[in-house]
């Protein structure tokens, strides 16, 4: 511990400008790592926020699609809708079970 501290002292400048200057830019990169780390966490919000938004809409756009298509093609359209971060599935009955009425329900996992 000790040798650590007398570097640091004789890094230390000695002349009140010099103090003056070191402490400045001392601050000055505590800020700008603050700020760094802010930022960070700020995208990061974003991008999960811009990922939800686009597993809905994705979502939502085959829901539509297979409300629209004949059933024989419902199978091939979940499978080519599904990727390694979203799996969509059919089923016979609704996530609350059967007494919801629909005729096919799609479901995602992952992301």
């Amino acid at each position: 511990m000790r040798p650590a501290l007398s570097f640091l002292r004789r890094l230390w400048p000695r002349r009140l400008a010099g103090q003056l200057i070191a402490l400045l830019l001392l601050a000055l990169i505590l800020s700008q790592a603050a700020s760094i780390v802010i930022f960070m966490d700020e995208r990061r919000v974003a991008i999960r926020a811009a990922e939800r938004k686009q597993i809905l809409e994705r979502t939502a756009s085959v829901v539509r699609l297979i409300e629209s298509t004949p059933e024989a093609l419902h199978g091939q359209i979940v499978r080519s809708a599904s990727t390694g971060h979203l799996r969509f599935w059919l089923a016979e009955e609704g996530p609350r079970g059967p007494t919801m009425p629909t005729r096919a329900t799609t479901n995602c996992s992952g992301a």
